[in-house]
């Protein structure tokens, strides 16, 4: 019983670890996405207003 406890207590712990891993990675590669396109997305506008004024 002990080993099937013990076992059990580390196939979960490793789940969450992975599980939490995961999202952490995941949470920063959509994070670090969304980020670059608002950079993008805000330079261009910001690019197209200078131009448009300047012109």
């Amino acid at each position: 019983l002990a080993g099937w406890l013990a076992g059990w207590l580390a196939g979960w712990l490793v789940g969450w670890l992975a599980d939490w891993l995961v999202g952490r990675l995941a949470g920063w590669l959509v994070g670090g996405l969304v980020g670059w396109l608002v950079v993008c997305l805000v330079g261009w506008l910001v690019g197209w207003l200078v131009g448009w004024l300047i012109g």
